[in-house]
């Protein structure tokens, strides 16, 4: 009987380490996210890219609106750990040409139908590593398109 309590004192303790280690990570992104909050003095608004742009052909179909022309670029663009990009991510510019931002949480894209020009303009706009926890924090199960890394963290 007494090599089972044993065995169980050392279960009971192994546990004990990687409740207080998995702990011990929440409070770590809870911190860094929320200094990263308190220290932004400034609205946030999507930095200029550091990339050059890509560009891929692509020509809208006819009759459709720019809803279902930015839901058939998310499908074919296929941005790993993007959601389906929501109304208010889809806009037009003063060129009339088609803005669509789908965000995921190592920052944004920024594609543009180039209609004149019959291709896609894709940008990619990396973000800083506090601005990739706190978007790793904020992410939650709810949203929808998330890839399942993401559901299995969030």
């Amino acid at each position: 009987m007494l090599p089972n309590l044993v065995c169980m004192n050392r279960l009971i303790k192994k546990i004990h380490i990687y409740l207080g280690l998995l702990n011990l990570s929440f409070v770590l992104i809870f911190g860094v996210t929320g200094t990263v909050a308190t220290l932004r003095h400034t609205p946030y608004r999507l930095p200029n890219p550091e990339q050059p742009p890509r560009y891929e052909p692509y020509e809208a179909p006819v009759g459709t609106s720019d809803k279902q022309v930015a839901e058939d670029i998310y499908g074919r663009l296929k941005i790993p750990l993007t959601s389906p990009p929501e109304d208010w991510a889809i806009s037009r510019d003063n060129q009339n040409d088609l803005l669509i931002n789908l965000y995921t949480i190592n920052g944004p894209y920024r594609v543009t139908l180039l209609e004149k020009e019959h291709r896609l303009r894709i940008e990619r706009v990396r973000e800083s590593i506090w601005l990739y926890v706190d978007n790793l924090h904020s992410h939650t199960v709810r949203e929808p398109g998330s890839d399942r890394p993401l559901r299995l963290w969030a």
